[in-house]
C-alpha cells in the first residue's frame, strides 16, 4: 500500500508541474505556510468531529499547492478577524500530506490540493474554487447550512464530561460547601458536647471516637492526624472522646474504639474497612464536595433503573437559561441533598417524553427506581421550588437513624414502620411497604385538595435497623430481634401501635395501605405502645401498682449493686418519649 501510494505521490507531482503553474519564492511560500494552522494523524479526528471545518490537503512539492498558500493564509486572517470560530464555531486547518500520509489516504484524494468542508466530523462538501472570496462566499454558505442545527442538537456529538465542562464555563456547577470553609488547616478538630451539634448541623464530618486507654486508638492516632492533613479542603475530621462525653457516643451506638463514623445533619455513616490510608480516602470520596454533571438520556435512565430518587434538570443546548440554573443549583445546595441522583441535561428526548416545552428549562424528579415521575410546574424562584423539592427528595421509605427518630417517631403522623434484623432490606416486606408508601402518595396527588382538608391524616413510612435498637423493639412492642422482620402501625401522639391487619394477620401479610386506613378510622385493635409493665400500671389497682413499683425499685438497687461488674450494654440512641394516651 505503501509503494501504491508513493507512486500515485509522484504521478501527482508530474500533472501539477505540466500544469504550468509559476512556483512563488521560496521564502514567499514560508511566509505564509507558517501563518497557518495545521492538523496532522494526532488530532485530525478529534478536532473535527466538533463544528464546522474546511480542510486544504496539500503537499510542499505540488506548485498548485505552494500557490495556494498565500491565499489560504489571506482567508484564514479574515475569518479570525470576522470571529468566525467564536461565533460559529467554524474553523479553518491545512493537512500536509507528505508528513500525515494515513490521513490523506483516508480521504481519497484525487489530486492536490483539495479543500473538503466537515460538519461534525462528517465531510459535506467540496470547495471548486481557491480565491480568497470564493473560500470566504463557500464557508458562509454551509455556516448558513449547519449552524444552527449544530447550535441546537450539538450536544449529540459530545461527550457527557465535554458538555460537563462547557456549561461549567456558563455556570459554576459546584454542590457542598466551598473549600475554603472545609478543614481550611487540614487539621482535628476535638468536638464537645458544647461544639458537637453545631458542627453537624453546618457541615459533613468524618468523625473518630476513641478512648484514652484504647490501644488501638493510640496506634491509629498518627494515621488519623496525617489523613485530616489530606482532607484539607476536602473534608472536616473531627474527634470525640467516649470517657468524657458518653452522651454522645452513646446516642450514636458506640460500642468500641476507634469508631469511625462520617455524620451530618442528614445521615449517619458507619466506615467498616480496613483501617488504611487508601481506605479512608476512598471512603471519603462520595462524601467530598463535587460538581453537578451533564449527562444525556441514556445515563440518566440508567440510573433510574438503580436509584429511588433521581432530579435532572433540562435546559436549552443553545441559549441556556443561566438564571434558572443557578436557582436550582442553589435550592440543590441548601437542602444539602443526599439521598437523590441530580443531573442537568440538555437532551431532548427527555424534554419531549416530560413535555417540556422546546427552549425553557424543566425539572424532573423519577420516584421508586423510575417508577414514578413528577415535573416542577412551579416558578423559577426559591419560594416555589424548595419546597417541591424537599416533597420529593426522600425515598418513599426513609431509613430512621438517631438524628431523625424524633422526627418521625414521635410526631403527630400516623407511621408505617417496617423492622428489620440487619440493615439489608431487599425483601418482599419492604418492597410492600414501598408499594403502600408509593400509593398512598399517589392517592393524595389525585386529590391535592385532600392535604388541606380536615379529613386529611399525614403518614410517613420508614424502616429501622433492628441490630442498631434492640432495647426499643423489646420496650415498645415486646418483641427481640430474633422475631424480626415486622411491620407496625404507629399513632405516636396517642401512644398506640398496629401490629395486625383488617384480617387479624400481621400487617407484613396483609395489604398495608387498606390496613392503614383501618387504623386511622378506628377499626383496627390498638397496643399501647411501651407495653408490659406500663399496662399493668394503667389497668389495675393501687394496691398492685405499688407492688410494681417495689419491684421495679428492687430491679434498679440489684442493677447498681451489679453495676460494677457487668459490661454497659451500649447502643444507638433514640430520643422518643411516648404518652399513654388512648387513641
Amino acid at each position: 500500500m505503501g509503494k501504491f501510494y508513493k507512486t500515485w505521490s509522484i504521478v501527482l507531482a508530474f500533472v501539477c508541474l505540466i500544469s504550468g503553474i509559476t512556483a512563488l519564492t521560496d521564502e514567499e511560500y514560508e511566509e505564509a505556510n507558517k501563518k497557518l494552522f495545521f492538523l496532522n494523524s494526532e488530532n485530525f479526528k478529534t478536532s473535527i468531529s466538533n463544528g464546522i471545518w474546511i480542510v486544504f490537503f496539500g503537499a510542499t512539492w505540488c506548485p498548485h499547492c505552494r500557490h495556494l498558500t498565500p491565499d489560504w493564509a489571506k482567508f484564514q486572517a479574515e475569518a479570525e478577524e470576522k470571529e468566525l470560530e467564536s461565533k460559529y464555531d467554524f474553523h479553518i486547518a491545512k493537512v500536509e500530506c507528505t508528513e500525515s500520509e494515513d490521513i490523506c489516504r483516508e480521504q481519497g484524494l484525487r489530486g492536490y490540493p483539495t479543500i473538503y468542508l466537515f460538519n461534525n466530523g462528517e465531510r459535506k462538501d467540496e470547495a471548486n474554487e481557491r480565491s480568497p472570496e470564493y473560500l470566504m462566499s463557500f464557508a458562509q454558505k454551509n455556516i448558513d447550512l449547519y449552524y444552527k442545527d449544530n447550535l441546537k442538537y450539538g450536544y449529540k456529538r459530545l461527550s457527557e464530561e465535554k458538555l460537563t465542562a462547557d456549561l461549567s464555563e456558563k455556570v459554576p456547577l459546584e454542590i457542598g460547601e466551598k473549600n475554603n470553609k472545609i478543614n481550611p488547616e487540614g487539621q482535628i478538630v476535638h468536638l464537645t458536647d458544647e461544639t458537637f451539634q453545631d458542627a453537624i448541623d453546618k457541615s459533613t464530618w468524618f468523625i473518630m471516637f476513641h478512648a484514652p486507654w484504647c490501644g488501638h486508638c493510640r496506634r491509629f492516632a498518627p494515621t488519623w492526624e496525617e489523613f485530616a492533613a489530606k482532607m484539607k479542603n476536602k473534608m472536616n475530621i473531627g474527634k470525640v472522646d467516649c470517657t468524657v462525653y458518653t452522651d454522645i457516643c452513646n446516642k450514636y451506638g458506640v460500642t468500641g474504639y476507634p469508631t469511625l463514623k462520617i455524620i451530618d445533619q442528614h445521615e449517619v455513616n458507619d466506615f467498616k474497612g480496613i483501617r488504611r490510608m487508601e481506605d479512608l480516602e476512598k471512603f471519603v470520596e462520595g462524601y467530598i464536595s463535587s460538581g453537578l454533571q451533564v449527562a444525556k438520556a441514556e445515563t440518566i435512565r440508567e440510573t433510574m433503573k438503580n436509584e429511588e430518587v433521581v432530579f435532572f434538570l433540562y435546559y436549552d443546548y443553545s441559549n441556556p437559561n443561566v438564571d434558572e440554573i443557578k436557582l436550582f443549583i442553589s435550592v440543590i445546595n441548601e437542602l444539602n441533598i443526599m439521598s437523590a441522583k441530580i443531573y442537568l441535561t440538555p437532551d431532548e428526548e427527555l424534554m419531549t417524553s416530560f413535555n417540556i416545552d422546546s427552549g425553557t428549562t424543566g425539572i424532573v424528579v423519577s420516584r421508586d427506581f423510575g417508577r414514578g415521575f413528577y415535573k416542577y410546574e412551579g416558578g423559577f424562584n426559591s419560594e416555589e421550588l424548595k419546597p417541591w423539592i424537599t416533597k420529593y427528595m426522600y425515598p418513599f421509605v426513609i431509613e430512621i437513624t438517631p438524628l431523625n427518630s424524633e422526627q418521625y417517631l414521635n410526631s403527630e403522623n400516623y407511621v408505617v414502620l417496617a423492622i428489620f434484623p440487619t440493615s439489608d432490606t431487599k425483601s418482599v416486606i419492604y418492597d410492600n411497604v414501598r408499594i403502600a408508601s408509593r400509593a398512598w402518595a399517589a392517592q393524595h396527588e389525585v386529590d391535592p385538595t385532600l392535604r388541606q382538608s380536615e379529613k386529611y391524616i399525614h403518614a410517613d413510612f420508614v424502616w429501622l435497623d433492628g441490630s442498631k435498637f434492640p432495647k426499643y423493639i423489646q420496650s415498645s412492642f415486646g418483641i427481640s430481634v430474633a422475631e424480626l422482620p415486622r411491620v407496625f402501625i404507629l399513632n405516636p401522639s396517642a401512644g398506640k401501635y398496629y401490629d395486625k391487619g383488617v384480617s387479624g394477620k400481621y400487617l407484613h401479610d396483609e395489604n398495608i395501605s387498606v390496613s392503614l386506613s383501618a387504623a386511622m378510622n378506628q377499626q383496627l385493635k390498638a397496643n399501647n405502645m411501651k407495653g408490659g409493665y406500663f399496662d399493668v400500671i394503667k389497668e389495675n389497682t393501687s394496691i398492685q401498682i405499688v407492688l410494681i413499683i417495689v419491684v421495679v425499685l428492687f430491679a434498679v438497687l440489684m442493677y447498681l449493686v451489679c453495676f460494677n461488674n457487668k459490661k454497659k450494654e451500649v447502643e444507638y440512641y433514640l430520643p422518643i418519649k411516648m404518652d399513654n394516651k388512648q387513641a
